[in-house]
């Protein structure tokens, strides 16, 4: 059975960690990252709930000035992911940490059944250079072929991966290798089908998938 785990953390932008100088949610990456994490991707929401139970929203111009609930997703081995758990629980002094099981799908041969719904999350950098067409775009085509509606896909502000090198947004730059994250839900049997092709196109990324119970999907 898989024996991989994805953790998320969910925690306010503004929180400070050890350091007065330095957000919480960057202490985190660093520390996965001194772990030995083989990845982490970090997603600024649009909106949300803090822990007074405060609505919090863009108010401000510049984004990176309001406060918004911050994304940590780490996918590693259970063991290490179980393992780093009381430290960050000492860390995090606000903030949500949730573990769920997850199936490295194009490394693990998992007897599933075919009418059970999996949660498909592509992990991988943007790669785009001036103009060019950004990688996920080929990756989304490939699920729109196989009809996963409500695929989505969400943009990170900091992140890395097996190369170890954090990545981070740029204003300054007209390449980009940001994390991007790609989401969709589907028939084991539909994911099975396209995990060939899925294959060829992440060369240099991570592909998951979560056991899921859809009650809805049109």
């Amino acid at each position: 059975m898989a024996n991989s785990a994805l953790l998320r953390i969910v925690i306010g932008e503004f929180e400070e960690g050890d350091s007065e100088w330095e957000f919480l949610y960057k202490e985190i990456v660093q520390t996965l990252w001194n772990h030995g994490i083989s990845g982490a991707t970090v997603i600024r929401t649009d909106e949300g709930i803090g822990e007074d139970n405060e609505y919090r929203a863009v108010v401000l111009e510049d984004i990176a000035f309001n406060n918004l609930p911050i994304v940590i997703e780490a996918v590693d081995d259970k063991e290490r992911i179980e393992a780093m758990l009381p430290e960050l629980k000492k860390k995090i002094p606000h903030g949500e940490i949730v573990t769920m099981q997850a199936i490295r799908i194009l490394e693990e041969d998992v007897p599933m059944d075919d009418q059970a719904h999996l949660m498909l999350k592509v992990y991988l950098k943007e790669q785009t250079h001036g103009l060019k067409t950004a990688n996920y775009e080929d990756i989304l085509g490939l699920f729109r072929e196989h009809e996963l509606i409500w695929s989505i896909v969400m943009r990170g502000i900091e992140g890395f991966g097996k190369d170890h090198v954090i990545h981070k947004q740029s204003l300054f730059s007209f390449s980009s290798n940001v994390p991007v994250v790609i989401e969709s839900v589907g028939k084991a049997e539909v994911i099975r089908g396209l995990l060939p092709k899925l294959k060829e196109q992440v060369q240099d990324g991570l592909v998951i998938a979560i056991p899921v119970q859809v009650d809805a999907d049109r």
